[in-house]
């Protein structure tokens, strides 16, 4: 038997007193930056944001089976000249847009801000990305995966103490945006440990 509307009515009142406790206790809270700081370092994987620009290839045909060895060959060769095309200092947004088959290219530039679990590229290009330490042409790399070549370099690496270069989407990754996600995070964190120590 199912609860009645009397129940109902007093669990909603208890849920909406401990809602209303909870953001009271978590307002108050003010860390000091150093705490803020310990907690990001605690948990750096989480937030850490590193920009790539990558420019994709791909080695699928319209009916999206794998190209003969040939054309694949061929894919790796303008892979090749496209990579000395950036080294030599052409425009990454001008290769981007005229040579990414990616359905994003033409919007994003090619830009894609990773988090450790981002599913927007390859697993093995994520892995990559987040463990770079560097931004710019140095980072420069080409993968392999399942659909295509992807040529890859860090345009911005995003951490609590600073922000080195681009991120693809400047309103929500940004420095003042990680900080307050940071801040929101500890306070939940040290609400939750508050709630446990009270049991």
């Amino acid at each position: 038997m199912g609860m009645n509307v009397n129940e109902y009515k007093r669990m909603n009142l208890q849920q909406t007193r401990i809602s209303e406790y909870a953001d009271k206790k978590m307002e108050a809270m003010e860390p000091a930056e150093a705490e803020l700081k310990a907690f990001y370092g605690a948990h750096e994987a989480d937030y850490r944001t590193v920009t790539v620009r990558h420019l994709f290839l791909s080695l699928q045909d319209e009916g999206g089976n794998a190209v003969s060895a040939a054309k694949k060959e061929e894919v790796r060769l303008l892979a090749d000249r496209l990579m000395e095309k950036l080294r030599g200092g052409e425009s990454a947004e001008v290769l981007v847009t005229g040579y990414s088959e990616s359905e994003s290219a033409s919007t994003d530039l090619g830009l894609a801000d990773l988090t450790k679990n981002a599913k927007t590229l390859d697993s093995a290009i994520v892995s990559w990305a987040v463990s770079q330490t560097k931004t710019g042409l140095s980072t420069l790399k080409l993968f392999e995966t399942k659909t295509g070549y992807e040529i890859v370099f860090v345009e911005g690496i995003l951490t609590y103490e600073k922000q080195d270069g681009i991120t693809a989407d400047a309103e929500t990754m940004n420095a003042d945006a990680l900080k307050e996600a940071v801040l929101s995070d500890y306070k939940n964190d040290a609400f939750q440990k508050h709630v446990e120590a009270l049991e």
